[in-house]
């Protein structure tokens, strides 16, 4: 399911939907989302804090990386000092 919620949320990154000027969405977006979530409410943000934790772990991960890589001069272009 948040899959199909990610795939919807780009799409309208990518094109606007019938309220709008352009004509490249002939439905409502806001109405395909609330279909693929339904009743499920809770579902959905316990995936969305799921995802939203990994993420986090993901960021603080490359963070590490990219502070040791600094701090260990592994940049050309600019110095820690």
């Amino acid at each position: 399911m948040l899959n199909s919620l990610g795939r919807a949320t780009a799409k309208v990154h990518c094109v606007s939907d019938q309220d709008s000027e352009e004509n490249l969405v002939d439905f409502q977006t806001e109405d395909a989302i609330a279909k693929v979530i339904g009743d499920d409410v809770d579902a959905v943000c316990r995936g969305m804090v799921e995802f939203a934790m990994e993420y986090a772990a993901t960021a603080r991960k490359d963070h590490a990386l990219f502070v040791d890589a600094f701090r260990g001069a592994k940049f050309d272009l600019v110095s820690a000092t």
